[in-house]
């Protein structure tokens, strides 16, 4: 036994003596100098780059290097410095070789510096090592991958003879730097500290960093945001499908804001990610050197958290929650995503809960427009039909919004979403300026034509002015820069193509009390297809019905609202060409009421016809006249072919108008003649005795205030207008006869 012993001892002498021989053999084999010629070279030749070092030292089962540099390649910029550090060192434990383990004492990195470059071509100053790494020298010799001499980490990990820990690895003062030449951005990644104790391929281990990232460009935008983080790592000796990661705290600040994230991920080959946390501090002013013009808001804490399994190998993802939350209202999703072809695929199902008053005061965006109620609902999305299939159900509770002066409070009811191209409403109830409101809305779009079908029925509504917008333009003087945005506006519509409309409506609303109009009630209904700004392809019917009411300025009414200016344009014009030939066809009842148009009742039946308007049984009706109107507006061409009637109750008699010219520039004049045919056949028919007939006469001439200017003359009385009629009869036989004597 003492000679065994002896013998051990001599052989470990031995050994021991052969090792430091070896290693003095190493130094003496491989000075510095000659190191430094051969890294020198070999670099060169294979990478066209320089490599410099200050000295490289061998220790007992180590080596440290000092002062390295590589530089970029010759084509590249060869005055640049690609990667250099102060320090690297390697250091391996002796007595665990024996044994089949790798005991790495330390593995150091000091001072390390990297920086990526891209030109103004696009080439990165690192596409060198790419070309050199897949070179045919390097592979035309590389074995053909088969079945057989394919290995997976698992056979890896099982044949490794040995394994492999290290006491610690660090990294010091590290930074890589990014700079693009194309668009002019630089980014950073400085100050990078790295310390992992304990590595271990068969036990978890932890590791620490902390970096900086630094952004510019050429804007002169700078952002500087400090991380920190700390995980746990387990590599279960390279069986990849065992091996899991606990981020279990990152953190990053900018400006007030912090982010904090803590995950875990399980399966390296096919990860399940379990990640939550959390974002603090957003507002608009810890935003404003990123974005300037946001508006003002400040946000609570936005929570976050997120479950899914990646499968690698098929592209895709499993998202079993993610959600998103601020104070009560919060958005959760779940489904499928793929990325492995050209689109990207997506089924998604997302339900959400929003509280709109607490949302409003996170912003002063929304002051003044008293935000108030709850929406609620299930939503589905996938990427078929273009991103168009959405499909769900919103539900409104109580809901609240005010646009001075409109507001809306106590809305309920739902929006279904059969898709982004179709969407509907239930019955919807709400008050409309304190009003009761009962509507459904239908929204489809077709192809080039959106399809809307509007039912309402609004109790009352009340309003006291327009907004500043709505008024008329000639309140306030143009300036000639107003001139000149409001031509360029005009000549943009015009060649922006237009867009049409089916409109299928049946509106009811009580009594209303506007600037302009009023009325104890209105009844709408119209049923077009190709509606539009122009008209020019509109087909269809459109009806309305008005109780009792007054206009008090039709001109000013009927620039307020385009639907309205289409329902009154008959009435609008028809005022316009009585004025110019001084007929009053709606007569006052009292010096108070002058202006005024005052009806006890109204009705307009229009029928389009490719933009051909036919006016059908279309009337006013007021406690001394009845206006009755027909013809046609064509808006394509915008000629009127108009007759109305304006028929004094006291006679029965009507003062008859004919209108043509233009929309923009119409012309009328007196139907003489029908208006006298039918104050004459009323007294041959003892429709009108000649006492009313002469009341008659006098209402006539104050209706017709300029008849003198015509070419029939003055209608004083009733016998006035016989004789006139007589003396055109005459005049005519006489011209008969002078014609036959010649």
């Amino acid at each position: 036994m003492k000679k065994l012993l002896k013998i051990l001892a001599v052989l470990a002498a031995i050994a021991a003596v052969l090792l430091i021989g070896a290693l003095i053999a190493l130094k003496i084999m491989f000075p510095p100098e000659k190191v430094k010629t051969l890294a020198q070279n070999y670099v060169r030749q294979n990478f066209h780059r320089e490599i410099v070092f200050s000295d490289v030292s061998f220790n007992l089962i180590g080596v440290t290097l000092k002062d390295f540099a590589l530089s970029n390649h010759g084509s590249f910029d060869p005055d640049g410095t690609f990667a250099k550090a102060d320090r690297a060192i390697v250091k391996v434990a002796l007595k665990p070789l024996f044994k089949k383990r790798i005991e790495i004492s330390t593995i150091g990195l000091d001072g390390l510096d990297i920086t990526i470059s891209k030109d103004q071509q696009g080439n990165f100053n690192f596409d060198d090592f790419l070309t050199a790494e897949n070179s045919p020298q390097k592979t035309e010799n590389a074995p053909t991958p088969t079945t057989k001499n394919v290995s997976t980490p698992q056979d890896a990990a099982q044949a490794a003879p040995f394994v492999i820990t290290a006491e610690r690895i660090y990294a010091n003062n590290c930074n890589l730097f990014y700079r693009d030449l194309q668009s002019g951005m630089d980014a950073s990644v400085t100050r990078l500290n790295l310390q992992i104790n304990q590595f271990d391929m068969q036990a978890p281990f932890e590791v620490d960093f902390s970096f900086t990232t630094d952004y510019q460009d050429n804007d002169g935008l700078t952002i500087t945001i400090p991380v920190k983080a700390s995980l746990q790592v387990a590599l279960a000796n390279a069986q990849w499908e065992k091996a899991y990661a606990v981020l279990e705290q990152l953190t990053l600040n900018y400006q007030e804001i912090a982010f904090q994230l803590s995950a875990k991920a399980d399966n390296f080959l096919n990860p399940s990610l379990d990640l939550k946390g959390s974002v603090a501090g957003l507002s608009d002013k810890a935003l404003a050197d990123v974005a300037q013009e946001l508006p003002n808001f400040i946000l609570p804490s936005v929570l976050f958290s997120a479950k899914a399994k990646l499968d690698l190998n098929a592209s895709s993802a499993k998202i079993e929650q993610a959600k998103l939350s601020i104070q009560d209202s919060s958005i959760t999703a779940k489904g499928n995503m793929g990325w492995g072809s050209e689109k990207t695929t997506y089924q998604i199902k997302t339900d959400l809960a929003l509280n709109l008053g607490q949302i409003a005061q996170m912003s002063t965006l929304t002051d003044g427009f008293g935000l108030g109620g709850k929406i609620s609902g299930q939503i589905t999305a996938s990427d078929k039909n273009q991103g168009q299939d959405v499909k769900g159900t919103l539900t409104m509770k109580d809901l609240a919004v005010q646009y001075p002066p409109f507001s809306l409070a106590q809305l309920n009811g739902q929006v279904i979403l059969n898709s982004l191209n179709d969407i509907s409403t239930s019955e919807l109830t709400a008050l409309f300026n304190n009003e009761k409101l009962t509507a459904s809305f239908a929204y489809k779009n077709l192809a080039d034509i959106l399809d809307l079908v509007i039912n309402l029925d609004l109790a009352k509504f009340t309003l006291q002015t327009f907004s500043s917008s709505q008024k008329d333009e000639t309140d306030t003087p143009k300036t000639e820069e107003k001139n000149k945005e409001q031509n360029t506006a005009e000549t943009d519509t015009k060649n922006t193509p237009e867009t049409f409309f089916n409109i299928k409506a049946d509106i009811k609303v009580g009594e209303i009390a506007v600037p302009y109009f009023s009325t104890q009630g209105i009844a709408l209904k119209a049923d077009l297809k190709k509606a539009s700004a122009s008209m020019k392809q509109a087909n269809g019917q459109v009806g309305f019905e008005l109780q009792q009411g007054a206009i008090t300025d039709l001109d000013s009414f009927v620039k307020e609202n385009k639907i309205v200016k289409i329902l009154l344009l008959p009435f609008s014009l028809i005022n316009k060409v009585s004025s110019k030939l001084g007929v009053e066809i709606f007569p006052i009842q009292s010096k108070e009421d002058k202006g005024k148009i005052k009806f006890t009742s109204g009705n307009g039946a229009y029928r389009f016809t490719n933009g051909l308007m036919t006016i059908e049984n279309t009337s006013f009706i007021s406690a001394i006249s009845n206006m009755k109107a027909g013809g046609s507006l064509d808006f394509k061409t915008e000629a009127l072919d108009m007759k109305v009637s304006a028929t004094i109750l006291t006679s029965q008699t009507p003062v008859v108008i004919k209108i043509g010219g233009t929309m923009s520039n119409p012309s009328g004049k007196l139907d003489v003649a029908s208006t006298a045919v039918s104050l004459v056949g009323g007294i041959l028919n003892y429709k009108t005795p000649i006492k009313v007939a002469k009341t008659t006469g006098q209402t006539t001439q104050a209706v017709v205030t300029k008849t003198t200017d015509t070419a029939v003359g003055a209608v004083n009385t009733a016998v006035d207008a016989v004789k006139s009629i007589g003396s055109l009869f005459k005049s005519k036989k006489k011209e008969e006869k002078e014609d036959k004597a010649q």
